[in-house]
């Protein structure tokens, strides 16, 4: 089965205190099952880019990039297609 992880998903990663249960679920799912959209890549961007300069954007920066590099092949444009599977 294939997933299309939303923002609320990922950014547990992100959060000191994130919900173990999403974590797990995460670690333990195959990484070629999951998938993320340009919304999301957006919708994050968005976020990271209103903090003010700190080292906590700096961090999440970082984060994001290497989110990038880890879903490059599977960061999918969301069209009518992909919201029907």
């Amino acid at each position: 089965m294939k997933y299309l992880l939303d923002t609320c998903t990922i950014s547990e990663f992100t959060k000191p205190q994130g919900n173990s249960g999403v974590i797990r679920w995460l670690e333990k799912t195959d990484s070629d099952d999951l998938y993320l959209s340009v919304i999301t890549i957006g919708e994050v961007k968005k976020g990271i880019n209103k903090l003010p300069a700190s080292k906590k954007k700096q961090d999440l920066l970082f984060w994001l990039e290497t989110l990038l590099e880890d879903y490059q092949s599977r960061i999918l444009p969301v069209d009518l297609a992909v919201m029907e599977n």
